[in-house]
């Protein structure tokens, strides 16, 4: 798996923890793929991989975690590929989730985690772009 600093999800703050409470969704900051070295040059698939780094969600069925893309840094974002996880499923510091990009990705991209409306406690996951 290929890595680069750029290509890590942040919030607007900085900070490399998307953390959602109860079920309060977190949005990341976007990243601009045509600011990431890199991009476009022949490599292979992208994926967003997504790690827990601590949980204490105590219950609820499950949360989204999906890429959102948009032409403009600041307009309207859409999910183009979504997950699903069971809330059953988190650990801490395992992979949940490597969604794959969508064709025709738009330049600008987001993460966002999203509770399902029942959950209780705090979540914290990190993501970042990844090839093959």
């Amino acid at each position: 798996m290929l890595m680069d600093t750029k290509w890590v999800f942040r919030t607007s703050g900085g900070s490399e923890d998307l953390a959602t409470s109860g079920t309060t969704p977190v949005l990341s900051d976007y990243i601009d793929l045509k600011a990431v070295s890199g991009y476009g040059d022949g490599g292979g698939a992208m994926f967003a991989t997504v790690r827990v780094k601590s949980t204490t969600a105590t219950t609820g069925a499950s949360f989204a975690i999906s890429i959102a893309d948009c032409d403009t840094s600041g307009g309207t974002y859409v999910a183009r590929s979504e997950k699903i996880v069971p809330l059953a499923d988190v650990v801490a510091n395992t992979v949940i989730a490597h969604l794959p990009f969508p064709q025709n990705v738009r330049q600008f991209i987001k993460l966002s985690v999203v509770p399902a409306a029942s959950m209780a406690n705090a979540l914290t996951v990190n993501g970042a772009i990844t090839t093959e």
